[in-house]
């Protein structure tokens, strides 16, 4: 069963950034599209790709028609945590796009990214999956990010020189600056810029490339592949402040609460079990790199008593939570 599309919540900072700039709430959009305002502050979060979908729509309808291609390209690379920061961290622009495209699968689970020759340069591709209208600005926000990626090696007034996008026509995507003087083709099968060969070994900024320890983290937390452990990882970031009710994690993920009963009951679950999961992991990794009390532990799990705490971590684990924190302790 196909996953639900997810992206780090890193993808929403320059959202944010270019709505402060336009004196609107990224918070109040945030939640008015089914995600808790909080995903602002952690960008490594996963959220629902349909929640940013929403999002950018709703922006464009009442803030700017503009605003996925002007939100990219004046985007703060880094904000978008780990993704940017190997960007960033990157020696020329052609590690740059290689770190990208090496990368792209743990930041996102919708669509793919690569480069690929053009005559006498390359093209810088992003395909998402099938696509309907809903998906212009997202396709107009990755265009610009591009751009962006591009301009942080060569400088703020590059501009390219053809650009392709899956997305239907848009009147108003030729007059935002970054791609001004573009030859824009609409309906195409990917999502792309083109580059002049000669700018890839053009150097980037001095930026600390994160360790390899904390990239071969980020990797293994990548966005799953399957439509069970989808919905897990949406509710683990649901549940960074309490833990989500099915109607929660429906409207984050754009569905109705049966639609989403529905199609776990088809792969064998309950919202009720993978809430319990997500409780499991987040106990056990109290208990293995905290000395959290374990009442603490059971409160902040919203569990009203040790007692209760105590029954749930037996069902999962076949030990009591003072039992596996001392078994840790000795292996």
């Amino acid at each position: 069963m196909a996953s639900v599309g997810l992206i780090r919540a890193g993808i929403l900072s320059p959202i944010a950034a270019f709505l402060e700039r336009k004196h609107a709430s990224a918070e109040a959009l945030v939640v008015r599209n089914g995600l808790p305002s909080w995903v602002l502050g952690d960008p490594e979060l996963l959220i629902p790709m349909s929640a940013l979908i929403r999002l950018l729509a709703d922006a464009a309808n009442e803030v700017d028609a503009d605003a996925g291609a002007l939100a990219g390209q004046d985007a703060d690379l880094d904000a978008l945590g780990m993704l940017g920061r190997l960007i960033c961290g990157a020696p020329t622009l052609a590690d740059a796009l290689e770190a990208l495209a090496e990368h792209h699968p743990a930041f996102t689970s919708s669509g793919r990214v690569w480069v690929e020759s053009q005559g006498p340069g390359i093209e810088l591709c992003h395909a998402f999956p099938a696509l309907d209208d809903r998906w212009q600005q997202t396709t107009h926000y990755a265009i610009g990010l591009m751009v962006a990626i591009v301009r942080r090696a060569v400088g703020p007034t590059w501009r390219p020189r053809e650009v392709k996008c899956q997305a239907g026509w848009s009147k108003s995507l030729a007059g935002v600056e970054s791609l001004a003087n573009a030859s824009i083709t609409f309906e195409r099968p990917v999502t792309s810029i083109a580059i002049p060969r000669d700018l890839l070994t053009a150097r980037l900024p001095a930026y600390a490339p994160p360790a390899a320890a904390e990239i071969d983290g980020w990797n293994e937390a990548a966005p799953a592949l399957d439509f069970v452990r989808s919905i897990g990882q949406i509710i683990e970031t649901l549940s960074c402040d309490g833990f989500p009710c099915i109607e929660t994690t429906a409207s984050a993920i754009g569905t109705s609460v049966r639609t989403l009963q529905r199609r776990l009951a088809k792969a064998g679950f309950t919202h009720e079990q993978l809430l319990a999961r997500s409780r499991c992991a987040i106990a056990t990794a109290l208990l293995e790199k905290t000395d959290s009390k374990i009442l603490d532990i059971a409160l902040d799990l919203g569990y009203s008593d040790h007692a209760h705490f105590t029954r749930a971590f037996r069902r999962w684990t076949g030990h009591s939570p003072q039992e596996f924190r001392q078994n840790r302790t000795n292996g």
